[in-house]
Order: structure tokens, then C-alpha cells, then sequence
């Protein structure tokens, strides 16, 4: 069950960090079994980054859009992506730095946007997302124009 404060901070940022929601060992034996998925119905390795599909580049049709998705080295990159943002189409963006540990979900509204950051791990992250909607809400509220 969420707390008061947590409900109020999804509200106010559209984002929450539910740490160890699901079980370590759980969450690890997911994982495995959608590389194991992969690997059957594409030419996906888990132990292969040349194999993992790029982004779609749809997402990279604005100029701040495809500086946050590239990979150049931008020594204003935090600055610019995180502490400044910027306005595309009337929306403001800012990226939004989510740590997690095996187990932890994470509660974002189901439009918001999401990009790639540079993987510094040796283990690719995996991310299951599932739409789950507050009792009350009716989901096509969502989408519609306010």
C-alpha cells in the first residue's frame, strides 16, 4: 500500500520508486526468462550488446530529443537535460534520473516519455512495464485532451 506521501509525490512528478516491491531473487529469474524469449524469437544475445536492437528513431525527431538520445560526450549534458529541460510542442521535459536495484518499480504515468541513457554496466537493463491504473480513474481519461 502506498502512503500519503507517496501518492502525493506520483501526483506532483508523475513518477515513483517503489523499492523492493518485487523479491531479488524474482526479479532475476524474470529477467532470464525474457532474454530467454529473446534469444528464441530474435537474433538477440544476452551476453552480446551488438545484438540489442537501437531505439526507435522516431523519438529523435526534436533537436533536444536527439542530443538526450545520442552519445556524445557534452560536458553541459546534466545541465542541460536535467537542471534546464526545455519545451517541445508546449510540454516541458526534463530528464529524471531513476535508480533502482533488482526488485524496485518503479510508478510512472503511462505518458510519460522515456529515453535511453548510456549503459556503463556490463549487463544490459531490463525494464517490464504493465499498465495499472488508480481505482477511480477510467483509463481513456488519460489520453483525451484537457
Amino acid at each position: 500500500m502506498l502512503t500519503r506521501q507517496q501518492l502525493d509525490d506520483f501526483d506532483r512528478c508523475g513518477i515513483l520508486r517503489v523499492p523492493n516491491a518485487i523479491a531479488t531473487a524474482d526479479a532475476e529469474a524474470m529477467c532470464a526468462c525474457v532474454w530467454g524469449n529473446l534469444s528464441r524469437r530474435y537474433p538477440v544475445r544476452r551476453d552480446d550488446p551488438e545484438t540489442w536492437t537501437p531505439r526507435n528513431a522516431l523519438i529523435r525527431a526534436d533537436p533536444w530529443v536527439k542530443a538526450l538520445c545520442s552519445r556524445a560526450e557534452d560536458a553541459d549534458r546534466i545541465e542541460r537535460f536535467m537542471n534546464r529541460g526545455a519545451n517541445v510542442d508546449g510540454i516541458e521535459l526534463r530528464v529524471v534520473e531513476m535508480i533502482g536495484e533488482p526488485g524496485d518499480v518503479y510508478l510512472v504515468h503511462p505518458l510519460m516519455l522515456h529515453a535511453p541513457a548510456i549503459n556503463c554496466a556490463a549487463t544490459p537493463r531490463i525494464v517490464l512495464s504493465s499498465f495499472v491504473y488508480r481505482n477511480g480513474i477510467r483509463p481513456e481519461a488519460l489520453y483525451n485532451e484537457q
